[in-house]
């Protein structure tokens, strides 16, 4: 998938639609089926063929030194939580805006969630998908003729989590509304280099034909901006670079932000957008 997006391929499916369904099969249940077999045995089947045709698009390309780069960051990087010692049910995308009493019902829903996947040892999705928690946050059904109608609230489920679910959404409305954990924001002058660097790795993007972050990931442009290299060898000290020296595509990427930076720092700051408008970043670990 990196090599593909190096090149600005789009994204291509390598499984048949009909193949599809045995990505979310139960596979702890045996005997398993011949097409599950056969499922498992194809994962691995062709992707030294595979490896060989994409070496020889990057080479074409002119990517290989890239998408080496981009392989080693992606085998070095790991999870995180992105609010340090916040509740997990913060990472829901589309928690923050709830309201506070709405907030409290994904609490509890999200707790049975996590209970119920820990008994049956299967990941969280097998038992709900977030789409579906945040349907039953907002439609907070009271009665199980309710259910009917949510997205994910297919009758098998209703049968096996329904009165478990109203009962979560009861405890909810009637629990404290929990308080969204605190963010430490980024200084104004590091937030206005964000934003001319993030500027020029859109036009850059633009200009290639690939997503964004093929040109830097978000991490890289927010240690950029933290640290406001003057040099190129300031600027290879970055994690960043670090990974990368030496290989051409690090020198010209290198040479490419160095002017960016520069041409962030000369400038007057950027118009305040209204708080709520403006994008604003979140300290995080370098």
């Amino acid at each position: 998938m990196a090599a593909g997006r190096s090149r600005g391929d789009p994204p291509k499916p390598l499984r048949r639609d009909d193949e599809q369904e045995y990505q979310r099969a139960d596979w702890k249940r045996r005997p398993l089926l011949r097409e599950q077999l056969d499922y498992a045995r194809l994962d691995t089947h062709y992707l030294l063929a595979l490896r060989e045709l994409q070496v020889q698009a990057l080479g074409e390309a002119g990517r290989i030194a890239e998408a080496t780069e981009e392989f080693e960051r992606l085998s070095r990087s790991r999870a995180a939580d992105p609010i340090p010692g916040s509740p997990s049910f913060w990472r829901v995308k589309g928690a923050r805006d709830l309201a506070p009493a709405q907030a409290a019902v994904l609490q509890a829903l999200f707790g049975y969630r996590e209970q119920q996947a820990e008994r049956i040892d299967q990941p969280p999705f097998k038992v709900m998908g977030e789409a579906t928690l945040l349907e039953l946050v907002r439609r907070a059904p009271r009665q199980e003729a309710d259910l009917h109608g949510v997205t994910g609230m297919t009758p098998d489920a209703i049968r096996r989590h329904g009165q478990a679910v109203l009962r979560a959404i009861e405890q909810g409305l009637n629990a404290h509304p929990p308080s969204p954990p605190a963010v430490d924001r980024e200084p104004d002058e590091v937030q206005d280099r964000y934003d001319r660097l993030h500027a020029w790795r859109r036009d850059k993007a633009r200009l290639r034909g690939v997503e964004s972050d093929v040109i830097l990931p978000r991490t890289a442009l927010l240690d950029l901006a933290r640290r406001a290299p003057r040099t190129h060898a300031e600027l290879t000290t970055s994690w960043t670079w670090a990974l990368a020296a030496g290989t051409p595509t690090a020198t010209k990427s290198s040479r490419w932000c160095r002017a960016s930076v520069e041409r962030a720092r000369r400038r007057q700051p950027l118009a305040r957008k209204p708080r709520r408008a403006r994008e604003r970043l979140v300290f995080s670990p370098s």
